[in-house]
């Protein structure tokens, strides 16, 4: 960023591509984000996560291959909760949350490194 910020000789959108391909990198396959509303997937599978989640998590808010296994367990367990879903485009949604949700923890598990969390 330092060099697309200072760059003078017309190579912004160069340094920019660059940027936006190390964003995507970092952050493409690991991060997860669910909102604290009715959009939350824990929340539609009967699950939370200041307590339940919680519990998986180090004192350093850190989730370890081992327990990210329990935690996709217990949510692939759940998956039947979403069929109860009435509304098609709500249902839609949470399964695409929750492919989305079950891909991050199962490449934290390939990985063998913890995910950092924040709740």
């Amino acid at each position: 960023m330092r060099k697309r910020d200072i760059t003078s000789n017309g190579r912004k959108e160069y340094y920019q591509g660059k940027v936006d391909e190390y964003f995507g990198k970092m952050y493409g396959e690991g991060y997860y984000r669910d909102s604290y509303n009715d959009s939350n997937l824990l929340w539609r599978l009967g699950l939370d996560y200041w307590e339940w989640f919680k519990a998986f998590l180090d004192d350093k808010d850190l989730l370890y291959p081992d327990k990210a296994a329990l935690v996709l367990h217990d949510v692939e367990w759940r998956r039947h909760l979403l069929t109860e879903i009435e509304d098609n485009e709500d249902r839609k949604y949470f399964e695409e949350k929750f492919e989305e949700f079950t891909e991050f923890l199962r490449t934290a598990i390939r990985s063998g490194e913890p995910i950092q969390c924040s709740i």
